[in-house]
């Protein structure tokens, strides 16, 4: 494994493998990666000469010693020694993909799946950094030139989903904390976007960056952790997993940081430092991240489900299950404020006094009921129907059509009639019909009165006839 170097191997004197000249040549960018030299079939006890030359300062902090082994154990033992970090890195790269679509589709039927995209980019660019990283790319591309350009450039964009995704889970923090992460987004953006334009215009190649990068990453992290910390304090199991998981990426982070700097500058020659943890502890971060999202997005569905009942239980009325006078109130401004046509069928329930006098208030509420459930076979269909108290209801028709309102009334009554043969006592009702065209001009209110009193007409009028 060579970094940002030029390699040439000669056996006997006589070149056999040469890599990076004519990039370095031109002031191009060298790049890293693991150099597979096939030696010729009689270098057996022959001279192997091996030069590198660095073209990127730090690049050669230890010399690596070559191995040579038989060709078909080259992809072998590097397997045999990575196994476990190839599997988290592919693992990275392919759920971070599948989150990604997912979330996208998701987010198109509702905006409460747009954390799932965020943490898919985030699984998607450090899975590629680390397949980059530990070289399994060079399975796909030999351009290591191109291998490592991109995989500085995934790691440095990696930060930003994860930092739009705490900008989303912490809207409601203090404005100053908003602000903060808002900053650091901005700034982080601006880093990556700048030395990404000057490593592909040749100016400044992304190693000479990766320190100022190091420092920018601890910034973001105890930032995300700043913002974290008063709702940290809450009794919100979410919240609680997620301020975990940001101190668990943090303490990744810092470790491969040290670890990258102390292999680097420190400790060139130790065995197993060249191997980043940050592929395993951002592994733990995006489980970590899931559950918080699993479990917060449980109590939010909960949550809305209780408002979403109160709500209903705010406007139903207990006994019948049609809707109370609060929510007749608030279809008759929706009627004001819309300007579209509508009707209102004024009913009262005939004889709930006396039933409630001779067989008891059981009887008078169960007659109650047995005309709500007629009113919803005859009107449920064209209309919203509420009981606005007692023994009267109320039928809202948007957009009315006459014949349907006649045809609803004719049914009202035919049940009326047979429901009653199957009762003690005898269900009837008188109504009165206003439309909007009976006052243009006026509310829906005043037009409610109008159809009150031509019910009571209607009353008065079947009062009359049984007493003749």
């Amino acid at each position: 494994l060579i970094f940002l170097s030029t390699a040439e191997v000669k056996v006997d004197g006589k070149t056999v493998y040469t890599y990076g000249q004519e990039i370095a040549e031109r002031g191009g960018f060298v790049g890293s990666g693991n150099h597979i030299v096939n030696l010729p079939e009689d270098a057996g006890g022959k001279e192997i000469e091996v030069t590198f030359t660095a073209y990127s300062s730090g690049a050669m902090s230890n010399i690596p010693t070559p191995d040579i082994l038989p060709t078909e154990y080259v992809y072998e033992e590097f397997f045999d020694e990575n196994v476990v970090l190839i599997c988290c890195c592919i693992f990275l790269f392919s759920f971070g993909v599948i989150l990604t679509i997912m979330g996208l589709l998701a987010r198109i039927q509702k905006s409460s799946f747009a954390p799932i995209v965020h943490i898919g980019v985030f699984s998607f660019l450090i899975g590629y950094w680390a397949l980059c990283n530990t070289k399994i790319i060079q399975l796909f591309s030999v351009d290591m030139s191109l291998n490592t350009a991109t995989e500085y450039m995934s790691l440095y964009f990696a930060m930003l989903p994860l930092l739009l995704l705490m900008i989303r889970l912490r809207s409601r923090a203090e404005e100053w904390k908003k602000r903060m992460l808002l900053i650091l987004c901005l700034v982080l953006a601006v880093f990556a976007v700048v030395t990404t334009v000057l490593h592909w215009s040749g100016r400044l190649f992304y190693p000479e960056t990766i320190t100022l990068f190091h420092i920018l990453s601890i910034l973001e992290a105890l930032g995300m952790l700043a913002a974290s910390v008063q709702l940290g304090r809450q009794k919100v199991l979410s919240e609680r997993i997620l301020n975990f998981a940001l101190l668990e990426i943090l303490v990744a982070g810092v470790m491969d940081i040290l670890r990258f700097n102390l292999q680097k500058y420190v400790f060139p020659d130790a065995d197993g430092m060249d191997l980043s943890i940050l592929p395993f502890g951002v592994l733990i971060f995006i489980l970590l991240l899931i559950i918080s999202y699993v479990v917060g997005l449980y109590a939010s569905v909960i949550d809305e489900t209780e408002k979403e009942t109160l709500v209903r239980l705010a406007y139903k009325d207990t006994l019948t299950d049609l809707y109370n006078r609060s929510m007749s109130e608030k279809l008759f401004r929706e009627c004001d404020e819309e300007k579209r046509d509508y009707a209102l069928i004024n009913l009262d329930l005939n004889g709930l006094k006396k039933v409630n006098d001779t067989f008891g208030h059981a009887s008078g509420d169960q007659l109650i009921k047995d005309f709500a459930e007629i009113l919803k076979e005859s009107f449920g269909e064209i209309g919203t129907i509420a009981r606005m108290g007692g023994d009267e209801f109320v039928v809202v028709v948007k957009d009315p059509d006459k014949s349907e309102i006649d045809r609803a009334i004719d049914r009202m009554v035919r049940l009326e009639e047979d429901r009653s043969w199957e009762k003690d006592y005898e269900i009837s009702s008188s109504y009165g019909i206003a439309v909007r065209q009976d006052i243009p001009e006026g509310s829906a209110e005043q037009l409610y009165k109008l159809a009150d009193e031509r019910m009571y007409e209607m009353k008065v009028r079947s009062k009359k006839q049984r007493v003749d």
